[in-house]
């Protein structure tokens, strides 16, 4: 006896409570959904009224009737009032539902390196903040409180090389031959 298991990502979804059924009716393009799906780009966009929880329902199609027997769909936000009568759902939230998950991963990518340079860029200024008041104490301990006063109160950046002063240095060195005699 040979037993074989398939996946089917209808029968999944239909399993999982998305069929379109009898509490279901949907409505009519309206004049906020058209603009909806100019604004989105998105075709397979609807709204129906839900009579158990009578709250109107924006929804795409993932198996359209049109297709199948037993229609699929996804919410993506309710709404006490149909659209067309002051129910509406702000555009902009509706363009961030509808942004394509390869859109919305590049975006969460990018605020995540942005977040890491921000956190690296403040370790940097915490750790030159660090090494100018370490050179502080060093002057203190040898003595040279008036160096190490006027080292505190300055506005000199330790870094590895980034700064603008290690930066002009190197750029007036170029070329030149530097003894020690």
């Amino acid at each position: 006896m040979k037993i074989e298991i398939g996946y089917s990502p209808y029968e999944e979804a239909v399993n999982t409570g998305l069929i379109m059924g009898e509490e279901h009716k949907i409505l009519p393009e309206s004049m906020w959904l058209a603009h909806i799906k100019r604004e989105t780009g998105r075709k397979d966009l609807f709204v129906y009224y839900h009579k158990y929880t009578e709250q109107f329902v924006l929804a795409h199609w993932i198996y359209p009737p049109w297709e199948v027997d037993k229609p699929v769909c996804l919410e993506l936000d309710t709404m006490d009032k149909a659209p067309d009568r002051g129910g509406w759902i702000p555009t902009h939230f509706i363009k961030l539902r509808c942004r394509e998950v390869n859109r919305e991963e590049e975006h969460l990518k990018r605020s995540l390196h942005r977040q890491a340079e921000l956190r690296d860029e403040e370790r940097k200024k915490r750790e030159d903040i660090e090494r100018k008041y370490d050179q502080v104490n060093h002057l203190k301990r040898k003595g040279m409180d008036d160096a190490a006063l006027s080292l505190k109160n300055s506005k000199v950046h330790y870094s590895d090389g980034d700064s603008e002063l290690s930066e002009d240095l190197i750029n007036a060195s170029k070329g030149k031959i530097i003894t020690h005699a």
